[in-house]
């Protein structure tokens, strides 16, 4: 059972949260956009500047929205 001061953390009292220093985020596809900018050096996603970069959201948001909701009950 989560305790209540991480299901504080989501308005809907759900996970994935994450608390990064003063960063408090849910939802997962926000999650990872978040991570991947902020570590772009890693690779995680494409460069800002990329026209690439629309397609990595694409299924980005893809995938959280309609693959996962279809696997998950």
């Amino acid at each position: 059972m989560l305790n209540r001061t991480v299901l504080g953390l989501h308005p809907h009292q759900k996970v994935p949260v994450l608390v990064d220093g003063e960063v408090t985020i849910f939802e997962s596809a926000a999650i990872c956009a978040y991570l991947a900018d902020k570590h772009l050096e890693m690779g995680f996603a494409p460069p800002l500047d990329s026209p690439e970069r629309a397609f990595y959201h694409q299924w980005l948001f893809y995938a959280d929205e309609d693959f996962y909701a279809k696997i998950t009950l």
